[in-house]
């Protein structure tokens, strides 16, 4: 017994994951057994509200049912991809567990903690030995301020536990065997683009007709824009003061607080995504008509190459970065992120700081594939870009960048002081 004892200590001492999957194990019980003596902090309730707005952009209603993005005025444009999530998860599971949504949101946002000592400990393994990371870790894990903010603070620990989870799965792109063969081949650019400008130039003039029709397509949708919002306001009129007709009957089933909704909210919020189904409609025709062509053109184009030149391609490349599932998954990491805090942009530029650094030229093209993944992560996770577009990145920017310095009160030792105050 004492011999078997001796080899599983010495397989624990041998392995510092091991280690810290049991201090995990242990970290996960001791939150579960506190996290109701936590109470809601002052952040808790925005924080909630944002993320209902947002979940009321996929059809998921949580609450808040008479507000939108405009009501939030410039905190519209703080993420709330993991919010979401969580008040998701905690209305799913409060019921089947019966234990209070609240509560539950408190242990997701500790969980979101609990990614962070991970990410943070497969991070510094790169840099040192594993076992000085895995003491990094638990001194993390156990600084009072962070343990005590992991349970209440619905918007720093998330950043903190995005941000490093982006960096870290940023840094183990080119761990995997994907990234080795790109780097060990070369694109024949030369030869590419003489076969190329052949191919493009073998293509007659109409063939470049199909590139205009989803423009032009976008274009009538936008003319005839006000023509269907004027339409959609009279149809909600004529459903909301008849209840006879058959608008009438659907919006009484699917509105359960008629009576008490003035006609004008109704007409307001119709109008409203009205207008936003219309914008995305007409994007993604767009985006998605020339996806298509350009797609059909690649592919013949690409078949037009001998087989040696195919393997020589950068369609090969980016193939190739496609198979990596740690680039894949860094990028929509990296996406999601995003859509916490806009912040989490420079989390990216880390990783791609990184892999220039070390790559150079050859770092590009899966960058490109990094960046486009991560767009289009952060577009689905964050709905307030359906309403504006790529500007909301500009618009979030700008916002953080000219933030003011907290001029609140705090809560310190049972009193409350002025912020600057604070002893």
């Amino acid at each position: 017994m004492s011999i078997l004892n001796s080899e599983a200590m010495k397989k624990v001492r041998s392995k510092p994951e091991l280690v810290l999957s049991i201090f995990i194990s242990v970290y996960l019980v001791l939150g579960a057994s506190i996290v109701k003596d936590y109470g809601s902090s002052t952040d808790e309730g925005m924080e909630r509200m944002r993320a209902s707005i947002a979940l009321s952009n996929y059809g998921i209603h949580m609450g808040y049912l008479r507000f939108d993005y405009e009501d939030l005025h410039q905190s519209q444009f703080y993420g709330t991809a993991t919010s979401m999530v969580l008040l998701w998860a905690a209305g799913l599971f409060s019921p089947i567990l019966h234990i209070p949504a609240g509560v539950l949101m408190h242990y997701g946002y500790f969980l979101t903690f609990v990614l962070a000592i991970i990410a943070l400990f497969y991070l510094t393994k790169l840099f040192v030995n594993p076992w000085m990371a895995l003491l990094t870790s638990i001194l993390f894990a156990t600084q009072p301020l962070l343990f005590g903010h992991a349970f209440i603070n619905p918007k720093d620990i998330p950043l903190l536990a995005v941000f490093l989870l982006t960096v870290t799965l940023g840094f183990y792109i080119d761990r995997h065997q994907r990234w080795k063969q790109s780097m060990d081949a070369e694109i024949d650019l030369p030869n590419l683009f003489y076969e190329w400008k052949r191919y493009l130039g073998s293509l007659p003039r109409a063939a470049l007709v199909p590139l205009f029709l989803p423009l032009v397509a976008s274009t009538l949708i936008f003319i005839l824009k006000p023509t269907l919002i004027s339409l959609g306001s009279e149809l909600i009129t004529t459903a909301y003061t008849n209840d006879q007709s058959i608008w009438g009957v659907l919006l009484t089933r699917v509105a359960t607080n008629l009576s008490s909704t003035p006609l004008q909210a109704y007409v307001n919020k119709g109008v409203t995504s009205l207008g936003r189904f219309l914008n995305v409609s007409a994007f993604l025709f767009l985006i998605g008509g020339w996806l298509t062509y350009g797609l059909i053109v690649l592919r013949r184009g690409h078949g037009q190459l001998s087989q040696d030149l195919q393997d020589k391609s950068i369609l090969h490349f980016i193939s190739l970065h496609l198979k990596n599932p740690l680039l894949v998954m860094a990028a929509i990491a990296y996406g999601f992120a995003i859509s916490t805090r806009i912040v989490s942009i420079f989390a990216g530029g880390i990783v791609a700081l990184y892999l220039l650094w070390v790559y150079r030229r050859k770092a590009i093209l899966p960058l490109f594939v990094y960046a486009t993944f991560s767009i289009l992560a952060a577009y689905l996770f964050w709905p307030i870009f359906w309403r504006y577009g790529i500007s909301t990145l500009l618009k979030a920017l700008s916002l953080f960048a000219d933030f003011d310095p907290y001029s609140g009160s705090v809560l310190f030792m049972g009193k409350i002081y002025p912020a600057h105050e604070v002893p």
